[in-house]
């Protein structure tokens, strides 16, 4: 079947800058048929975005990427949630406590660096903005704004980086209670740009392997910063693991300028042809 895809993007749910709907006229404007919503531990936007699909004619895949408790970046992607399903709707809504006991924490932290920002402040950057929805991002952005870095990088390296100053580690689900949580909401998981977790197959096949058995459905092989030698050494993984093959961009908006929706390493499209095979996996499962 024609048309490109994308199955890994983000709006202002969590830190994107586009909102749900922004995010689905840009879909269309790209020339995209279909695309999953996959905010950072949160589903809010899922219904705005869902509105706007309709009205365009744009199949959008309920989705999430959550943060799994990992010694590195270990996020899992879920796709075809049930967003009525209790397990889940309970997770969520624990996740966001924890996100806002986070972010204070973050802001506190900075203040005592002597950093003259507030919770206000940062909230104030991000439309609807509260401490349970936003993020490390919009803490940079004010920074950089108030001339103490000259951008967001260089804030993330001095200052929240994972073990900077202001760091404060999130509160996360262990992989297995993660996969747990997308398949009793009736969805199929994968797991993200795993090129950020392991650079190549001797340390990649015993992180594939443990999540095979809790259930992972399958990977992200096609994704904006994996060489093709490495998406290659993916697929093959996938082949031999009897694992599906996802693909995404990690579209973040001006938060991650360099990555263009719709658009893998390269700048090469995503074939429509991906999502059907795990539509058909999809069906074949009820």
């Amino acid at each position: 079947m024609i048309g490109t895809i994308d199955l890994h993007t983000h709006s202002t749910a969590s830190d994107g800058t586009l909102t749900p709907s922004e995010l689905i006229y840009h879909a269309q404007k790209t020339g995209l048929r279909a695309l999953a919503l996959t905010d950072h531990d949160t589903t809010d936007g899922l219904d705005e975005a869902a509105r706007t699909a309709e009205k365009l004619g744009i199949e959008l895949i309920r989705g999430i990427e959550i943060s799994a408790d990992y010694e590195g970046e270990l996020h899992i992607l879920g796709l075809f949630l049930d967003l009525q399903n209790t397990a889940l709707r309970s997770a969520l809504t624990e996740m966001k406590h924890f996100r806002a006991v986070r972010n204070l924490e973050m802001i506190r932290r900075l203040s005592g660096l002597g950093y003259a920002i507030t919770s206000d402040e940062v909230c104030a950057l991000k439309e609807g903005g509260e401490p349970s929805n936003i993020g490390r991002v919009h803490m940079a952005r004010l920074l950089v704004q108030k001339g103490y870095f000259s951008d967001i990088r260089e804030v993330f390296s001095k200052c929240l980086g994972t073990g900077c100053p202001a760091y404060y580690e999130k509160q996360r689900y262990s992989p297995a209670e993660c996969l747990r949580l997308i398949h009793e909401a009736g969805g199929i998981s994968f797991l993200a740009h795993p090129y950020l977790i392991a650079k190549n197959h001797s340390t990649l096949l015993p992180i594939v392997t443990s999540l095979r058995q809790h259930g992972l459905n399958g990977m992200e092989c096609l994704y904006s910063s994996h060489p093709p030698a490495y998406e290659d050494m993916c697929r093959e993984l996938c082949r031999t693991q009897s694992l599906l093959v996802s693909a995404g961009s990690d579209f973040h908006g001006a938060n991650k300028p360099h990555v263009l929706l719709g658009r893998i390493y390269g700048n090469r499209t995503i074939p429509y042809s991906i999502l059907e095979k795990i539509k058909d996996f999809y069906r074949n499962r009820l």
